[in-house]
């Protein structure tokens, strides 16, 4: 399947590609400019070799690796209504083994991988982005079975622009799996972030990131399967009273985590940093630091005060009184 739709976008490619003139407006169904491609060849040789007592035993291994890439930015109609970039890489492989105890076998393997993103209305105060990945790949194990993994992931995300509030939201999706192992595992996420931002004049500068996630894990054979939910939310403001002599500002974060499913986890973290510099070469600071942590297993809490007083009366002379509390 996943070739089959590589093979229908090379095909619309050769069919509609247009190079870019920078002399003249770019417009066109699919607008392609800066491809590369190009082809690589490698060969390997691996032989083993043990001998106990009357007993010998010899393992032979040779493989040919062919790979193809090709990659091209890309535009739709014009470079304003959506741009993006794609990459691909096929490869074929080829195995041959000879043991001394089992006789030869031989085996091929296909290699695929693409990465397509892009953006909408780029210029616009909502630009819209996406991504989409997918791989397959056989991991060769030197006299030992190979194994195929393969992951794929889609992606979307918007940007609000504005001077007030600009902020981003987006939403992920991907999974991975392999085959041909003894416990083949598969993994599945999802993701959902946002993050915003306030600056007032060069007085005040405040950052927010919140995700949502899930992780599910699932391994065959008897393994166990683990689901995980996470939430992590940080928020930071930096106030600044200061000038271009003087450094004077309060920094404050905190920051949340909650994980549940087969394992629970919660922790805190909130810190205050002052720093204030009275001139004439003195300076000072304050800083708080409050951690908690709650766990199935345990529970810990922490809180911390630091003070510190710094003069410098020259160049290389500077005296630092420094106190803290527990």
């Amino acid at each position: 399947m996943l070739v089959r739709y590589l093979s229908i976008f090379i095909i619309a490619v050769c069919l509609v590609v247009c190079r870019v003139d920078k002399s003249m407006a770019a417009r066109g169904l699919l607008l392609v400019r800066n491809m590369h491609q190009w082809y690589d060849f490698q060969y390997r040789f691996d032989q083993y070799k043990t001998e106990s007592g009357r007993s010998t035993m010899k393992s032979d291994k040779h493989r040919l690796e062919n790979s193809y890439h090709f990659d091209t930015l890309y535009a739709v109609l014009n470079a304003n209504l959506l741009t993006g970039r794609f990459d691909m890489d096929l490869g074929f492989d080829y195995d041959w083994q000879k043991r001394s105890d089992e006789g030869s076998d031989s085996g091929t393997e296909l290699n695929v991988e693409y990465d397509l993103d892009g953006v909408f209305l780029k210029e616009k105060p909502c630009p819209v982005d996406f991504n989409s990945y997918g791989r397959k790949n056989t991991i060769n194990r030197v006299f030992a079975d190979n194994y195929d993994v393969t992951s794929w992931g889609n992606s979307i995300g918007i940007s609000l622009k504005n001077d007030y509030l600009p902020s981003r939201i987006r939403y992920s999706m991907s999974k991975s799996e392999t085959d041909g192992l003894t416990a083949d595992r598969t993994s599945s996420m999802e993701h959902f972030f946002f993050t915003a931002s306030h600056r007032y004049q060069s007085f005040s500068t405040t950052s927010l990131n919140f995700m949502e996630g899930s992780t599910e894990t699932k391994t065959s054979g008897g393994g166990d399967d683990t689901q995980i939910d996470t939430t992590t939310f940080n928020l930071n403001n930096i106030l600044d009273w200061g000038n271009f002599d003087l450094t004077r500002k309060l920094d404050s974060q905190f920051s949340y985590q909650d994980s549940r499913g087969d394992y629970t986890n919660r922790s805190k973290n909130w810190t205050e940093k002052l720093r204030w510099d009275l001139g004439h070469g003195l300076k000072t600071g304050l800083e708080h630091d409050y951690y908690s942590f709650v766990s199935d297993a345990n529970e810990q809490k922490r809180t911390m005060e630091r003070v510190w007083l710094r003069h410098q009366l020259f160049d290389n002379l500077t005296t630092i009184l420094r106190g803290w509390t527990r």
